[in-house]
């Protein structure tokens, strides 16, 4: 049987980490067990679990190649776990039927044997194990969730902020700036002229753009410090 490697990671942050190489290391190695043969490996990058099978580009592509061969019923998906196709119980079913539906077989690795993910539910026992999978995949995003919420809670509640863009000042070559900012304007002197004297100083903003009025205000506003716009 030939087979396509479905592999994905759901933060932007976890693409360059060691998650697809671990996944198609174990797909791959479930293929040799049970002779069959990997045509193409499927990496979908920073895709939540919970986004509709369709609404990924790689996995769209993946199908769409899969139904314009001649030998569909000779093609099977392989993932590493259940929770890689989707976390979320009911787009896994969606996804499931999509694929039962194009008379595609879906696989495995970490159960071993070659079960059907995607069978019609001819075996009731069968099809309870894979929602349950499901359901649990579901229930552990969901408490990490929570985890991550509880943690920026308290760590909002200890230093005052815990996410966002940091208050401009604080990166690396910006402190001597936001002096500069504070000292004219609490002489007084406006924003439209310092705006003007940073750029005429061949200061960037954060943005790496020229200085603006507005960009001056905000800062400003930010740290209260009163300022003239003009």
């Amino acid at each position: 049987m030939n087979v396509f490697i479905y592999t994905r990671v759901s933060g932007k942050s976890q693409v360059e980490g060691d998650g697809f190489e671990r996944q198609e290391a174990s797909a791959i190695a479930f293929c040799k067990q049970h002779g069959m043969i990997a045509l193409r490996l499927f990496r979908e990058e920073g895709v939540s679990g919970t986004v509709e099978g369709f609404d990924r580009p790689v996995f769209r592509d993946m199908i769409q190649e899969i139904d314009n061969r001649s030998d569909v019923e000779s093609i099977a998906i392989v993932v590493e776990r259940m929770d890689r196709l989707a976390r979320d119980l009911m787009v896994s079913e969606v996804l499931l039927a999509e694929c039962r539906r194009r008379g595609i077989k879906v696989f495995s690795a970490d159960q071993g044997a070659l079960i059907d993910m995607a069978a019609d539910g001819a075996d009731p026992t069968r099809t309870l194990i894979r929602q349950i999978m499901g359901a649990l995949a579901q229930w552990e995003k969901s408490m990490l969730v929570n985890k991550l919420r509880v943690a920026r809670q308290r760590t909002k509640e200890k230093t005052g902020r815990c996410e966002g863009q940091k208050p401009y000042g604080e990166k690396v070559g910006e402190a001597a700036n936001l002096l500069l900012m504070k000292e004219w304007a609490e002489t007084g002197i406006s924003c439209l002229n310092i705006a003007g004297m940073l750029n005429a100083a061949g200061e960037k903003s954060r943005s790496g753009n020229d200085w603006t009025p507005s960009a001056v205000r905000l800062i400003l506003s930010r740290r209260n410090i009163k300022a003239k716009l003009q």
